[in-house]
C-alpha cells in the first residue's frame, strides 16, 4: 500500500513542476525583453498584447536586421501627439507595402485596439528624418551614441584646450558650475516622458512634464535620453578643466 501511495504523491508532484513550468512558458512567450537603454533610465518590460506590430529598423545593418516592437501606445503618441500622423504616414513608417486600402485596414487594426481615427486626420509637422523611426529604434541609437561618446570624446584633451584659450587673468567659477551641471541633471533624471520599453516618471510642475513629452515627441524619445550623455561630459570637462588650473 505504502509503495502505491508514493509512486501515486511522484505522480502528482511531476503533473504539478509541468503545470507550473507551463506557466512559466506562457509567461515567458507573453513578455518581450526590455531593450538596452542609456544610463539614468530603467527598462519595462513589453508585454505581448500591448504590441500593435513588429518592424525591422531602418538603420540596422542589412545583414543583421533587428525587429523592434511598436506598442499600441506609441501608435497614440504618434498619432495624436506633435507629429500628428494620418493614417498613410504611419503606414509607410511601419514599413508596410502602399496600397490603395491601405489607410482603411490601418484605421481598421487600430479601432480594433480602441484608437479610433478620423479619415481626415491631417499631420501636422513637417517630415524630418527622425519620423521616419520608431520609439526602439531611437532608444537604441541613443545607447550606442552614449557608449561611442564615452568611449571616444576626449574630455581631457578638451579641457586643456578650453584652459590653453583662457586670458592670463580670467577665473572662473568652478563650484557654481558643479552646482549648475548637478542641478540639471536632477532637473533631467525628474521627467522621462512614456517610451516604449522604458519606465517613465514624472515631476510636479505640469507644465515642465508637458514640455518634455512633447519634446520627446518629435524626437521620438532621442532628445529625452541623450541629455544625461551630455551632462555627464561637460561635468567631466569642468572637473578635468578645474584639476588643470589647480595643478598650474
Amino acid at each position: 500500500m505504502l509503495p502505491h501511495i508514493i509512486q501515486l504523491l511522484a505522480m502528482e508532484h511531476a503533473k504539478n513542476e509541468s503545470k507550473t513550468e507551463e506557466n512559466e512558458s506562457e509567461n515567458t512567450e507573453n513578455q518581450t525583453a526590455a531593450p538596452e537603454v542609456p544610463k539614468g533610465f530603467e527598462t519595462e518590460t513589453i508585454k505581448d498584447k500591448d504590441v500593435f506590430e513588429e518592424v525591422f529598423g531602418k538603420l540596422s545593418n542589412h545583414l543583421d536586421p533587428i525587429l523592434y516592437k511598436v506598442t499600441t501606445e506609441e501608435m497614440r503618441r504618434r498619432l495624436f501627439g506633435q507629429e500628428h500622423f494620418n493614417s498613410s504616414s504611419l503606414a509607410l513608417n511601419l514599413r508596410r507595402a502602399k496600397s490603395r486600402a491601405g489607410g482603411e485596414i490601418l484605421r481598421r487594426e487600430l479601432e480594433q485596439k480602441g484608437i479610433s481615427l478620423n479619415v481626415n486626420h491631417r499631420k501636422m509637422e513637417t517630415p524630418k528624418l527622425v519620423c521616419s523611426l520608431v520609439e526602439g529604434e531611437v532608444i537604441h541609437m541613443a545607447k550606442d551614441m552614449e557608449d561611442i561618446v564615452d568611449e571616444q570624446y576626449d574630455c581631457d584633451l578638451i579641457a586643456q584646450e578650453v584652459v590653453d584659450e583662457m586670458k592670463e587673468n580670467e577665473k572662473l567659477d568652478f563650484e557654481g558650475f558643479e552646482t549648475c551641471m548637478s542641478s540639471l541633471s536632477t532637473v533631467f533624471s525628474s521627467v522621462v516622458p512614456p517610451l516604449s520599453g522604458m519606465s517613465s516618471k514624472s515631476s510636479e510642475n505640469r507644465k515642465f512634464n508637458h514640455q518634455m513629452e512633447a519634446f520627446s515627441n518629435v524626437t521620438h524619445g532621442f532628445g529625452i535620453v541623450s541629455q544625461p550623455t551630455w551632462i555627464r561630459q561637460m561635468t567631466k570637462i569642468g572637473e578635468k578643466m578645474e584639476e588643470i588650473v589647480k595643478e598650474n
